[in-house]
């Protein structure tokens, strides 16, 4: 019987397949996070809702990432006086 293949296996399998040779952060974390590797505490989010619900379960300070192939920019974002948003 095959072995049943994890998470991060299966991560590195499809980067593979698209002919990648560098994984994303998120790809990356989730694979050392498999072998107990302390790393930061990540929510991958596809709307506005989920953003907002990530938020309030990571709370503040949070750092907002975008997640692309190529993409290898970040943004730290905070909440200033008043509420408001800067970064």
């Amino acid at each position: 019987m095959a072995e049943k293949m994890g998470k991060e296996q299966k991560i590195i399998k499809k980067a593979m397949e698209e002919g990648r040779t560098t994984l994303s952060e998120y790809e990356s974390k989730t694979i050392l996070r498999a072998y107990d590797i302390p790393v930061t505490r990540e929510i991958m989010v596809d709307g506005h809702q989920a953003f907002l619900d990530a938020v309030h379960e990571i709370g503040y300070p949070l750092v907002i990432k975008g997640c692309s192939p190529g993409l290898f920019l970040f943004k730290r974002w905070s909440k200033g006086p008043g509420n408001s948003w800067w970064g």
